[in-house]
């Protein structure tokens, strides 16, 4: 009572506390009934205190006999391990189960007490003591082996911790997964119960999914028809409505459209609307008004087959099952009938953790080494209808991946690019551009390299999606609700595929040049001094492959250095990955980066330069026009065909960014190819370009976000043609 005493009054303070974090000053004097027990659980000393007094006292002080008590002991144990095994108190899941063991440890003792005292058959007590002295030293034994490991896992990681120590505070916001993401979520992103839809966008969502959306007389009842569509699936059962036809009328009705010997079934578009206020009949009124002019599908002229003259007004009473023609008054029986649609495979959930903390000081949270894994059952926010509208991409995660957050929205939205992937990363050998090939347009496809099939649902899913907002493997949005912390294995698996300890600060590290960042989520452009060596020298390299387009130039007005310590750290181990690839193939990797006086070119209208310098060069708004050579991103070896895309605005002024590009390995793009094509058996090409032949060359593409970046942004003004 006196531990309860102590902590009722904090125990607001100690349920929104930080587990992970240590513990307030205000809780520190209370330390010892707090430690060991989930925030949630600030009771949970209390309980164990409970538990101890009524198992070791209060069974003894019980009135009536030995065998009395005993019993007693016996009921009180066993309810203890039942509430143990539904309270599991502990923080740490280990602890939880070591407890659950001791429980019953004292359950099989009562029992055995039990038995000794009231001796139901003969025995010898000899013996009978040594199988409880043997069951008991198991017990202890296991207990004492568990506790062992778990003291060595601890041990190993933190000789990890300590080893990750400068990885973690040098890369900026890395994340790992906590749910992986999958085609089908993407359409529940996009067009389902996860998205904020446009009235474009919903008309879109009903196509994809195969909805009937004839006679859908507003956007009202195409969202409805949507909700009704999103809980069918969820339930995996479709609600049918009919209406009762004489049955010597039935042969008129397509055969598709009836049931049994009397009945017919409304529109999809109808039906939508029964089930929607059915569902919702407690709130509201259980009569709909509804004209079935055009959207009689059970006949081929979509109006009533019979007595037309009656008119197409009729009010149907959902809680009698009665529909009622407004102008004749004549009722008809109406059913509702389930039907159970085909399940789909349930999306996993994977390696529950505590709310990401964004570090704006730079550096990486790394979770603690005992997250529990769960399985809750994440809800995210709906997609912004902005990023949707705009074809922004949404991020495929799978579970083990590390992702680097480039920009955090304040509605739980997340750009990020894969950084790391230990599918295809798991040896150097196998080192590669992270890249899978994807499925729209083909039936089915398989990926060994990233382990994952994909079928003719996912190949439709791909094609829709693709007209608004492509799923992408390697970057683009995703909820942060899905993602977590790193753990201290993953972080220690990055370090050693960026080459080990002491190769990852300095890989890492942005150049010397730039000036101290406030937010590394945030983007600078720095201006650069005019006449200062570094103005000079983007100059020169810019002029000199404008070609026979230099007598059109008139003057360099900005020269701005971008700054993105995320974007560049994404480039940055993208960069070490490729080269250490190099390495263990025997290759000669001196013309993977285009870098310094090889700075490559892409010019840009205004309203993507923003978008650029944060998120990067992303395909959604950098490679949508040019196919000819990939579906990529085009960078230029010659500002000269960079200028033609370079936009004009209203003040004459034309933008260009000069970039550091990993070209990588590369081959010859074709027309439209969604990804490089295949190196060998086990991986891609890096980059496709227009030649092989490098005195014609002009260009490469990229499929890759962290395959480029954006190193200065030029104003300048040219002469018209």
């Amino acid at each position: 009572m006196g531990f309860f005493a102590l902590l009722y009054p904090k125990r607001e303070a100690i349920a929104s506390r930080n587990f992970k974090e240590p513990l307030s000053e205000k809780l520190q004097k209370y330390r010892f009934l707090l430690e060991d027990y989930k925030p949630s659980h600030w009771h949970g000393e209390v309980f164990r205190s409970w538990m101890r007094v009524i198992l070791s006292g209060g069974v003894v002080v019980l009135s009536g006999s030995t065998a009395v008590r005993a019993s007693f002991g016996s009921l009180f144990a066993f309810l203890f391990v039942l509430f143990q095994r539904e309270y599991q108190p502990f923080a740490i899941p280990f602890n939880n189960a070591l407890g659950i063991g001791a429980q019953f440890q004292i359950l099989f003792t009562y029992v055995m007490a039990f038995f000794i005292v009231t001796s139901p058959i003969a025995y010898n007590s000899f013996l009978l003591g040594v199988l409880l002295l043997l069951a008991n030293l198991f017990v202890f034994v296991f207990a004492f082996v568990q506790q062992l490991k778990e003291t060595k896992r601890k041990a190993r990681l933190n000789a990890l911790r300590e080893e990750v120590k400068n990885i973690s505070s040098s890369v900026t916001n890395i994340v790992g997964v906590r749910r992986g993401t999958t085609s089908r979520d993407l359409t529940r992103f996009v067009y389902g119960d996860w998205a904020a839809l446009s009235p474009a966008q919903r008309r879109h969502a009903a196509s994809s999914r195969d909805l009937n959306t004839q006679g859908v007389q507003s956007e009202e009842e195409l969202s409805r028809f949507l909700a009704v569509s999103n809980s069918s699936e969820k339930a995996g059962l479709l609600a049918k409505w009919y209406w009762q036809e004489d049955e010597a009328r039935m042969s008129a009705h397509a055969k598709g459209s009836t049931f049994g010997t009397c009945w017919v079934a409304y529109a999809d578009s109808v039906a939508a609307q029964f089930e929607y206020f059915y569902e919702n009949s407690s709130s509201g009124s259980s009569i709909v008004q509804v004209d079935v002019s055009g959207r009689v599908s059970s006949s081929t002229s979509k109006g009533k087959a019979f007595a037309s003259e009656s008119g197409n007004l009729y009010s149907v009473d959902l809680k009698r099952g009665i529909q009622i023609n407004a102008s004749t008054k004549y009722e008809r029986k109406v059913m509702r009938r389930g039907v159970p649609l085909k399940k789909q495979s349930p999306t996993p959930t994977h390696n529950g953790a505590i709310a990401l903390t964004i570090n704006k000081q730079g550096g990486t949270t790394l979770a603690s080494d005992d997250d529990e894994n769960t399985d809750d059952n994440l809800e995210p926010k709906p997609f912004p209808a902005e990023l949707a509208s705009a074809g922004e991409p949404i991020l495929f995660m799978k579970p083990g991946m590390l992702l680097q957050i480039q920009q955090s929205r304040e509605d739980d939205w997340a750009y990020g690019v894969v950084i790391f992937d230990p599918e295809a990363n798991t040896k150097i050998n196998d080192r590669g551009n992270g890249q899978q090939l994807s499925v729209a347009g083909s039936s089915t496809y398989e990926d060994t390299d990233a382990g994952i099939q994909m079928t003719k649902l996912d190949a439709v899913v791909a094609d829709v999606v693709e007209e608004d907002a492509t799923g992408s493997n390697t970057n683009g949005w995703f909820p942060q609700t899905f993602s977590r912390h790193p753990t201290v294995e993953e972080m220690h698996a990055f370090q050693e595929y960026l080459g080990g300890q002491g190769q990852v600060e300095d890989a890492l590290a942005p150049p010397s040049t730039w000036t101290p960042i406030p937010d590394p989520l945030k983007a600078q452009c720095i201006a650069v001094s005019p006449g200062s060596a570094e103005w000079i020298a983007v100059e020169n390299t810019f002029k000199a492959s404008l070609g026979d387009s230099a007598p059109r130039f008139k003057k360099l007005l900005t020269v701005r250095r971008v700054e993105n310590l995320a974007l560049w750290q994404s480039y940055a181990a993208k960069k070490t990955s490729l080269f250490l690839r190099a390495e263990s193939e025997g290759l000669d990797s001196a013309n993977y980066e285009m870098k310094r006086d090889r700075l490559m070119f892409h010019g840009s209208s205004g309203d993507t330069i923003p978008k650029i310098c944060q998120q990067g060069f992303n395909r959604s708004f950098c490679g949508k026009n040019a196919v000819v050579y990939g579906k990529g991103v085009y960078f230029a070896n010659n500002s000269r065909y960079s200028n033609n895309y370079a936009v004009s605005d209203a003040g004459g002024v034309r933008r260009m960014f000069l970039c550091r590009v990993l070209v990588g390995e590369f081959s010859l793009g074709t027309n439209g190819q969604l990804v490089p094509g295949a190196r060998n058996a086990d991986m891609l090409f890096d980059s496709t370009t227009d030649s092989m032949d490098s005195k014609k060359r002009d260009m490469y593409v990229t499929y890759h976000d962290a395959q480029a970046y954006p190193e200065y942004l030029i104003e300048y003004t040219f002469a018209s043609s």
